[in-house]
């Protein structure tokens, strides 16, 4: 086994929505099945992983919608939101609640060689940016908005989930809604 050295590099967005812990997955490169897994402060720390060749994914945990699933394979990790509170249907498209932002990070490909005498340990960085593309919602003017409490707000036409390892968006379209208290 080696002494790996694990660092995180957030984005800038990353500073304004920080996370405590990342999960740090390390898949067999053929097979995709998932060797190792690893919990470790968003920092970075330290993993003893045996040389070879590796699809590396790293994520942010602690989101509140924002859940993940499938996580065992490399093809198949997703992440995605549940359904609104109340089953309903918004233009023809379930309805499930905005997601949160997840920040990603993705190392196809990283090798881990073998220890030299005099080279004890190996620092991998990689930089994570989040997979939620951000709206900007304006209303152009409105009589009455100091009697205004909450606003509630449907986009159609959304991703149901991101498989994000790949990164490929799911095909199924749905609306996503948001509370805007």
């Amino acid at each position: 086994f080696r002494r790996v050295l694990f660092r995180s590099k957030q984005d800038s967005l990353s500073q304004e929505i920080p996370c405590e812990q990342v999960q740090v997955l390390f898949y067999h490169r053929e097979t995709h099945q998932l060797m190792f897994s690893f919990v470790l402060p968003a920092q970075g720390g330290e993993l003893l992983l045996p040389p070879g060749m590796y699809d590396m994914v790293v994520y942010g945990l602690g989101t509140e919608r924002t859940m993940i699933r499938a996580w065992k394979h490399h093809k198949q990790i997703e992440a995605f939101t549940h359904s609104a509170a109340l089953p309903m249907v918004f233009d023809e498209q379930q309805v499930v609640y905005s997601p949160d932002h997840l920040f990603v990070g993705r190392m196809p490909g990283l090798e881990i060689p073998a220890m030299k005498q005099f080279d004890p340990s190996l620092t991998i960085r990689v930089e994570a940016s989040t997979i939620v593309k951000v709206y900007d919602l304006a209303v152009a003017a409105w009589e009455g908005v100091e009697n205004i409490a909450r606003v509630e707000a449907y986009i159609s036409g959304q991703a149901r989930s991101n498989y994000f390892a790949r990164p490929q968006l799911c095909a199924e379209p749905v609306t996503l809604y948001l509370d805007m208290p």
